[in-house]
């Protein structure tokens, strides 16, 4: 009995998360990367699985999975399920892999996890291709449009202001089309982030070492001439051709790097809070608003840049 509760709140677990992530993909405004953190989230539908794996619940696991897997076909309908189901399988079982090791620091285990994650969606693409004649990316889009329509026609029947479904359907129709013109930045964003997120998770669960503290993370210098080089391609669109594999690559690299020093600015104002002992769930605060508001997430990107040449960790500030 304690493990068919175990199984089914486990699946209700993993559902709800996949829900209402799919959900909220659609409609959170793309300021700030919300829809990247978003998808850096559904990594955690993998962590009871993953954790059963880890304490030698084998069967148990791939009962649950197995079981999840099948609530989704449900709910998302066979064909996006199975897509999903089996791509997160790859990622997990890899995930957990990297976990075993006890040789790799926790660190490499999530860049490893992540690589080996991408590698298998590159693969998984052209297979996808070869048996279907369409991209995944494509098959993506359209499946987030007819998902969309539906989320918008339950909007009506809960009698929601038209004016405010308007815009959320604009919203909507940014985030599929920013979802499908920067998919390498997303997935690359989304798939790191939420490799993290899940070690740090299973890491107050489990034995496994803990990552880094967030407050540690600092960007290389050298990256910021990349940084530089990717935005002036950006600015300069127009002369090196827009759509251009030139263009595609120089966007793609931008968006990565505006997340990953947002990472770093971000620790900055982590450390600055503990320096200053404020309240710890503050750090939220910054978070949230860095979703909603873009200017805040463009002022800690400013923050991560900066501290490539002063180095806020060492300024302490006495209170």
């Amino acid at each position: 009995m304690g493990s068919l509760k175990k199984l089914l709140g486990s699946a209700l677990i993993a559902l709800f998360a996949a829900s209402a992530l799919s959900v909220s993909a659609m409609t959170i405004p793309v300021s700030g990367g919300a829809v990247s953190i978003i998808g850096a989230l559904s990594f955690l539908m993998t962590a009871p699985y993953i954790l059963m794996l880890l304490e030698g619940e084998v069967v148990s696991a791939v009962n649950g999975w197995i079981f999840f897997g099948l609530m989704s076909v449900v709910f998302f309908g066979y064909r996006f399920a199975l897509v999903m189901f089996a791509l997160y399988s790859v990622f997990g079982i890899i995930f957990f892999l990297f976990l075993r090791n006890k040789n790799l620091p926790p660190i490499r285990k999530v860049i490893g996890a992540t690589l080996g994650w991408i590698i298998a969606i590159l693969v998984f693409n052209l297979g996808w291709k070869f048996f279907t004649g369409q991209s995944f990316i494509i098959f993506l889009t359209e499946f987030s449009r007819d998902f969309a329509a539906l989320t918008i026609s339950s909007y009506y029947d809960l009698r929601i202001s038209s004016t405010v479904i308007e815009n959320i359907e604009k919203q909507i129709i940014f985030n599929i089309g920013f979802f499908r013109d920067y998919f390498a930045a997303w997935i690359i964003i989304s798939s790191s982030a939420g490799a993290w997120i899940l070690h740090k998770v299973l890491s107050r669960r489990s034995e496994i070492d803990k990552l880094p503290r967030l407050e540690e993370s600092r960007m290389p210098e050298s990256f910021i001439w990349i940084l530089i080089i990717s935005g002036a391609l950006y600015i300069l669109k127009g002369y090196v051709g827009k759509g251009s594999l030139l263009s595609t690559i120089s966007i793609n690299s931008l968006i990565i790097l505006l997340a990953a020093y947002f990472i770093s600015g971000l620790g900055v104002i982590f450390k600055g809070l503990k320096t200053i002992k404020f309240a710890r769930g503050m750090s939220w605060f910054f978070i949230i608003a860095s979703i909603v508001f873009m200017r805040a997430f463009y002022l800690i990107v400013l923050a991560g840049i900066i501290d490539v040449w002063v180095d806020f960790r060492k300024i302490k500030t006495e209170v």
